[in-house]
């Protein structure tokens, strides 16, 4: 297997969705791609450096995005207005690769396998006045990452089947209690899913935990790299990274259909004085807006109608 990091990550996260174990095509694939990157890899010529700079550059570009995040939440450094709109052009892309099915397709795990969600939703950014247009680009991209369609197959996902995923995933959650924490948390693996899926449950039951025992967590749902392994990120990642992860993962989520039925059919005040959304006069056209775009290609019908009434 290929000893890139983001290669490994991924598998993680792909075993966490049981993409591998549903389609049984992709797991010969898989294969046959894990022993072609790894005899790549022990070349040293220029065509397989050019093939790793290649498989690497979109990890390496959400990388740089972190280390710019970083350095603006750093307090010791005065804010540089371009970095600022170097971050919100960089979730714009990101919005635009998840939008579109041919590129989610392949994205879509390398960006929850990168944690990029949690480190934007954790920056002192988002909750600054700067970070305004930030903060909304951020949501825009969540709702893209969690939307209710099958990445390999492009089907959207009925009712029940998001319904029954997020029930897996709190269950796994509950699992995890029980195979790990029975003395210490009695109570949690035998509440029902809507007494512990809510966003303020997670929270409090993980606040009073140790980082290593949320991070036992996290590694029974693949989203970390086992503890005892060489790629253990126990001292990279801290208490409340941990907690914000398992909690993006199993939180209970809005229909999008209710979420739909609850916006008002015409724009509001604080719709129409948000230059974020409805720009000056002076607007040039170089910013980013936190709009929608229609694009030839959608990811569902709905995705199309969502758009279409955002904008219009």
């Amino acid at each position: 297997m290929s000893t890139v990091p983001e290669v490994k990550l991924i598998i993680y996260f792909r075993k966490s969705l049981n993409v591998l174990s549903m389609f049984q095509r992709l797991r010969k694939y898989w294969a046959n791609l894990s022993q072609k990157l790894a005899a790549q890899d022990a070349e040293d010529t220029e065509e397989s450096r050019r093939a790793q700079f290649e498989r690497n550059y979109l990890w390496n570009l959400i990388a740089r995005f972190k280390r710019t995040l970083d350095r603006i939440d750093d307090e010791s450094n005065e804010i540089d207005l371009e970095d600022i709109r170097y971050c919100e052009r960089f979730i714009e892309l990101m919005i635009d690769l998840e939008a579109l099915l041919p590129t989610r397709r392949f994205f879509n795990a390398l960006l929850h396998s990168s944690k990029l969600i949690t480190h934007c939703v954790l920056s002192k950014l988002i909750s600054s006045e700067a970070g305004s247009l930030f903060c909304q680009l951020v949501e825009m991209l969540k709702f893209y990452a969690r939307f209710e369609i099958n990445d390999i197959t492009g089907q959207q996902l009925t009712h029940k089947e998001v319904s029954d995923r997020h029930y897996e995933h709190v269950v796994k959650l509950q699992k995890a209690a029980f195979k790990y924490f029975r003395e210490s948390m009695p109570d949690f693996y035998l509440l029902s899913v809507g007494s512990v899926d809510s966003r303020k449950a997670l929270l409090k039951q993980f606040g009073s935990m140790k980082k290593s025992e949320i991070y036992r967590f996290a590694e029974y749902l693949h989203l970390v790299p086992p503890m005892d392994s060489e790629n253990s990120q126990l001292e990279t990642y801290s208490k409340e990274f941990l907690t914000e992860t398992i909690t993006l993962h199993c939180e209970r989520r809005v229909n999008q259909l209710q979420q739909l039925n609850e916006q008002p059919l015409y724009p509001t005040e604080q719709v129409i004085w948000d230059e974020n959304v409805v720009p000056y006069e002076n607007y040039s056209g170089e910013g980013v807006l936190a709009l929608n775009k229609l694009n030839l290609q959608f990811l569902t019908l709905h995705d199309y109608l969502l758009r279409n009434f955002n904008l219009f």
